[in-house]
């Protein structure tokens, strides 16, 4: 059964040195070369910080560092909104309400 066996298998290891093929990356920038596993948005602030942010967890940091900026930024905004001026006094009010 063991010579059965080595007459049905096929040996393709010399088909495949016939095409031996070599890849070659188009136009690899060098300032710009990232893991797959890097987010776009990390890979984006690590390209436009002009070398400042030299890790992905310096432009995480970053990143983060501006989310709560804005976070806090918006909540004072809404806060101080909320704040209403103080109402007119009682006899302001009766003036103006009074038919002339």
């Amino acid at each position: 059964m063991n010579a059965d066996n080595k007459k049905d298998e096929i040996d393709l290891s010399g088909m495949l040195k016939k095409y031996d093929v070599k890849f070659q990356n188009d136009k690899q920038k060098d300032d710009q070369i990232f893991r797959d596993d890097i987010p776009p948005m990390v890979q984006w602030v690590m390209k436009y910080s002009g070398g400042l942010i030299k890790s992905d967890k310096q432009a995480i940091y970053l990143i983060l560092f501006l989310i709560l900026v804005i976070f806090l930024f918006s909540l004072f905004l809404s806060l101080d909104s909320l704040r209403l001026p103080p109402p007119p006094p009682a006899d302001q009010i009766i003036e103006v309400a009074r038919p002339k």
